[in-house]
């Protein structure tokens, strides 16, 4: 029974795990429906897309230290460096996807102005959500934590083509 209690223990580790995988899972299929929309991309955007990396790879740190400081006092600053990952991975997520969009208009690219317009819509979303998550983490880290959830869930959702504006 004993390691069942202490599996039992780390669930911190588990939920913060979780969710940056469901995050990170999420964003990567929304970057491989984004880049569906290149037909040539350029250097600016390469670079872009691989600065856009760097948060993304520094993600198993903020979870790790969250999940160890989620049940102390500090864990208001563990759950903004957590929270603070996803807000420069959404701000680099905008840059590139306003590149993409200014790109494919100077390329003469067809797009359907209206998924377009709601699309960019979404995406200024989720980064404003990411800070406030951040903010929020200095002062109710758990509500942080599930406002990272919630916007993975909204992430997880398409942008409607044909729903009402």
């Amino acid at each position: 029974m004993l390691l069942l209690q202490q599996l039992a223990a780390e669930w911190p580790a588990y939920l913060t795990y979780v969710i940056s995988f469901l995050t990170v899972l999420l964003m990567w299929i929304n970057h491989n429906v984004m880049f569906e929309r290149v037909r040539k991309p350029d250097h600016a955007l390469m670079f872009l897309n691989g600065m856009m990396l760097l948060p993304v790879t520094l993600v198993p740190f903020p979870t790790s230290l969250l999940s160890v400081y989620l049940v102390h006092p500090q864990a208001r600053y563990a759950a903004g460096l957590f929270a603070g990952s996803f807000v420069m991975i959404a701000g680099l997520y905008y840059l590139v996807w306003v590149h993409i969009t200014r790109m494919n208009k100077t390329q003469g690219v067809n797009e359907d102005l209206v998924h377009l317009r709601r699309s960019t819509r979404k995406v200024r979303l989720v980064f404003a959500l990411y800070v406030g998550a951040f903010c929020v983490a200095f002062i109710y880290p758990l509500a942080c934590i599930a406002a990272c959830f919630m916007i993975s869930i909204y992430l997880a959702l398409p942008v409607m083509r044909n729903a009402p504006d």
